[in-house]
């Protein structure tokens, strides 16, 4: 272990300044035992770096048993060490298994390669002090490194990042550099303050690189006119590694063709000196300059350097020159790549880990000719076909697939692609919260339009049966269907449904066979639902409540709901329903008590429900006791608002019952977090004052009259108060929404256990009437009719993309409102036999299938998150993907 200053940088701090401690691990083992120490020695915080280690990093043989020792040069420490072995450490930050017990299992099960780790440990702080982790302090050493000519992030006086140089620096070295924006006048360039991260960012830490140009982007270029340049909009015509050619398409442009460095301030990227508006009227031209163009274009789309290279095996241009905005080190396997979340695009993460690991697509983007080594896929990309998007997703996904599958990095940042994916698809173009199973089917279908390999597509007409053999009707249907279709993605996801509807009036039939790219399963009505509960009893009077999850029926009432917690919290019957209060809290009260009538259907999953136990209400009357602190007391009968903590109490009051008892059973009920202190005339026992409140319980109205005195029958609602300072020091807030669990918490969550997949298929196949906005034409009667529609599944595709239909709408007592169904849905990861959904015999032999991926989203309808859980088919390890974060998952968490 070394100590460091609060800089980062001395060795030799002083080791009587409580501050900063690295250790280096040259094995996990080491790393498990330094963390246990730095808990034992009262360290507030430790987090965990590692690295892997190649054979080259080894300083030597391990000597008595101890591990190899790995090279200064290794841990940044020597003098070939360089900025990039410093980004190949990853923390481990945020992953519970980093705390105490070491790093995660996905580095300690894996034999090869070997990892060091980096334990960081903060002391604790000196009063008044900023330590800052040393790593920090390390990381953003490159801002004290700068020197003309280096390449950063720079931020205009308007707020426009633009890939910039240094071209100055203050002398005596000072604070201050000089960076010159690419592609403007020198005349624009400003002095910045090395330290300003509003404004200075390493290089494509705001921007992206733009400049791995290639076949046909746009962009911008200067013309050669010194005494008067002027700026057109051009297209890249041809690439040959770091030079482009491009042809301007504005009219009136001197020049029409030139050769430039990508790296020239000639070229700029889109819209930076021509306003976006002007250029999107030149969309015509630049298409007919590509077309005029395209025999001279470059064969390779951009892919391959020259000929010349190509045959000199040079690799392709684009792993020449990697986007630096991916974040490089060793996944724990190949593929297992985290996704940058680029801003409420978790659901896109999602969705692009289950692609990703979707073996055929994949292995189709990754394959190379064995001639030229050029990507196959090229040979297929249909850039004319008007419904697909140019071929641009196809590239787009293929440099995603590449980047993720090529063991270079730990984390990818898909930015291209969601560009890509967003300027044909605007409404996946911003930065809202969208759904992942829309997004999944608009890329499954661009993929396919891009990579159609029908040119031509002829008219077809749909086909009906009209009485002809199912087996008969489905063969035409679906060689009709591959006149206008045929790609990767219909070689792999596409089945195919049969249709059958039935008009109610005249009973006449229309049968058809239509191909399908996901399934949406409807789930079956659950019969009983779990409410969880958390329960106030009356004995022990300090007791903490207890977590429940209560079953009851679907459509029972809250009556049904007590009686059923009766019996699971008092199983030897000392208890019954009527004796429970239900209630539902928000703001830390109560906010309403539940009618025996009322209906649980309408108490929803993120309600936090709250029963007392109150006894017999035929003689005794109830009164709710809440938390509250105020800023300062004020004078006797001012009106002061509380600001409410904790979770709320209710008392059994008898009648005639004293204010003296009322105070001794909430002391009781309060001792378990409030500590104990000395009565004043002013306050009780715990420091706080009981007072009477408004029914809301947020404002004074009146002191609590003296102990001998009858409780007044107009009090409902007692708030004990604290001074904000008073509650900080007498209250263990944590302890005051404590809850114990009972059995039935700790079970596995979700409504609706018995539902299975296969259950969901069996609704699908499920003869229905359609509802009146869904009314069909009947070509018999020449009338819409509510008709009887029944699907089937004839054959299956290779790859089964089954999206469950979660949401719903419900009518509530008010209006009808969409919901989110919680009903666990429990499938197998083997195995999953769909045999008795398929009705075509030649086809149910190749209905058995088992689990890859997972798309999973928590939370409701105005927001979740979504992550993803997929196998790695190398290893037979599951990982969980949550954005960039990518941890080892237990196969028996997959089910949720």
């Amino acid at each position: 272990a070394r100590r460091v200053g609060r800089d980062g940088r001395a060795a030799d701090a002083d080791p009587s300044e409580p501050g900063l401690v690295v250790s280096r691990c040259s094995a996990l083992g080491q790393a498990r035992r330094v963390l246990e120490q730095t808990v034992e020695g009262g360290f507030e915080e430790a987090r965990v770096w590692v690295r892997a280690a190649a054979e080259e990093d080894y300083a030597g043989p391990s000597t008595a048993g101890e591990p190899r020792p790995l090279s200064e040069k290794f841990w940044g420490r020597g003098p070939d060490s360089d900025d990039e072995g410093e980004k190949e450490w990853q923390l481990l930050e945020g992953d519970d298994e980093a705390m105490l017990g070491g790093v995660p299992a996905i580095f300690a099960c894996r034999e090869a390669p070997r990892w060091g780790a980096l334990v960081e440990v903060r002391a604790r702080q000196t009063p008044g002090g900023n330590d800052e982790w040393p790593r920090d302090l390390i990381r953003e050493k490159w801002r004290r490194r700068l020197k003309p000519g280096d390449a950063v992030d720079a931020r205009d006086s308007e707020g426009r990042w633009f890939d910039s140089v240094v071209v100055e620096v203050e002398e005596p070295p000072g604070t201050k550099v000089k960076v010159h924006f690419k592609g403007w006048s020198s005349r624009w360039d400003s002095w910045i303050e090395r330290d300003d991260e509003t404004s200075l960012q390493p290089l494509f830490a705001r921007t992206d690189d733009w400049r791995r140009l290639k076949e046909g982007d746009s962009c911008e270029i200067r013309s050669e006119n010194a005494d008067k340049p002027l700026w057109y909009e051009a297209r890249v015509v041809d690439v040959a590694g770091d030079r482009v050619e491009v042809r301007t398409v504005a009219q009136g442009a001197q020049e029409r063709q030139r050769w430039l460095e990508v790296s020239s301030e000639q070229l700029c990227r889109m819209g930076t000196h021509i306003k976006r508006s002007r250029s999107a009227t030149l969309q015509a031209n630049a298409r007919d300059a590509a077309t005029a163009d395209r025999h001279r274009a470059d064969p390779y789309g951009g892919y391959q350097r020259d000929p010349a290279a190509a045959r000199h095996g040079v690799t392709h241009a684009r792993d020449a020159r990697p986007g630096r905005s991916h974040v490089r080190g060793r996944p724990p396997a190949r593929g297992a790549v985290g996704l940058s979340n680029l801003g409420n695009t978790c659901f896109m993460n999602s969705m692009l880990q289950c692609l990703s690991h979707t073996r055929p697509l994949t292995a189709y983007f990754l394959a190379d000719d064995s001639r030229d080594g050029r990507p196959r896929f090229l040979d297929e990309v249909n850039a004319d076909n008007p419904l697909g998007a140019g071929g641009q997703i196809a590239r787009a996904y293929a440099d995603f697939v590449r980047d993720v599958w090529s063991g270079k990095f730990s984390v990818v940042v898909p930015t291209a692609l969601k560009r890509s994916i967003g300027t044909h698809a605007p409404q996946f173009s911003g930065y809202q919260q969208q759904d992942s199973q829309e997004l999944m089917n608009y890329v499954l279908d661009g993929l396919h339009e891009d990579l159609n390999r029908v040119r031509q597509k002829p008219y077809v007409e749909t086909l009906e049966a009209n009485g002809r053999p199912d087996d008969e009707v489905a063969k035409e249907s679906w060689r009709r269907f591959g006149l206008r279709n045929s790609s990767i993605v219909m070689d792999v996801c596409y089945g195919q449904l049969k249709s059958h509807i039935t008009c109610p009036k005249c009973d006449s039939e229309s049968v058809t066979f239509d191909p399908f790219l996901s399934i949406s399963l409807p789930l079956p009505a659950a019969k009983s639902r779990k409410v969880s509960v958390t329960l106030f009893r009356r004995s022990p009077a300090d007791a903490r409540p207890l977590r429940l999850r209560v079953a009851v029926g679907k459509r029972d009432g809250v009556r049904a709901l007590k009686d059923a917690l009766a019996r699971l919290a008092y199983p030897n019957g000392t208890v019954c329903g009527s004796d429970i209060d239900v209630c539902d809290v928000w703001g830390h009260r109560v906010y309403r008590t539940f009618a025996d009538d009322f209906s649980v259907e309408h108490i929803k999953p993120n309600d936090d429900v709250v029963a007392f136990e109150v006894g017999d209400r035929a003689t005794a009357r109830t009164v709710d006791v809440l938390l509250g602190t105020v800023m300062a007391r004020l004078g006797p009968g001012a009106r002061r608002p509380y600001e409410l903590f904790g979770r709320p109490l209710r008392l059994r009051v008898e009648p005639g019952a004293t204010c003296g008892e009322v105070r001794a059973d909430i002391a009781k009920r309060v001792a378990r977090f409030v500590r104990p202190a000395p009565a004043t005339d002013e306050s009780e026992g715990g420091g706080y004052e009981l007072r009477v409140s408004g029914s809301s319980g947020t404002r004074y109205e009146a002191d609590l009259p003296a102990d001998g005195e009858p409780l007044p029958d107009a009090v409902s609602t007692l708030t004990l108060e604290w001074t904000t300072g008073e509650a900080a020091a007498a209250v263990d807030s944590d302890e005051a929404v404590a809850a114990d669990d009972h059995a039935s918490h700790r079970e596995d969550e979700g409504e609706g256990r018995g539902i299975q997949l296969v259950d969901c298929f069996r609704k699908l196949v499920e003869r229905e009437q359609l509802g009146e906005t869904e009314q069909w034409y009947c070509s018999e009667c020449k009338e819409h009719h509510s008709a009887f529609k029944k699907l089937d599944l004839w054959s299956l595709p290779e790859i089964l993309v089954i999206h469950l239909m979660r949401f719903q709408y419900a009518q509530n007592t008010y209006f009808v409102h969409r919901q989110k169904l919680d009903d666990l849905v429990t499938f197998p990861l083997k195995d999953l036999d769909l045999g008795e959904f398929v009705l075509n015999p030649a086809a149910k032999d190749r209905a058995m299938y088992d689990l890859y991926a997972v798309s999973e989203h928590s939370g409701g309808l105005g927001g979740g998150h979504y992550t993803a859980t997929a196998l790695d088919d190398n290893t037979g390890v599951w990982y969980h993907y949550n954005d960039s974060v990518v941890t080892r998952a237990d196969p028996a968490t997959i089910v949720t």
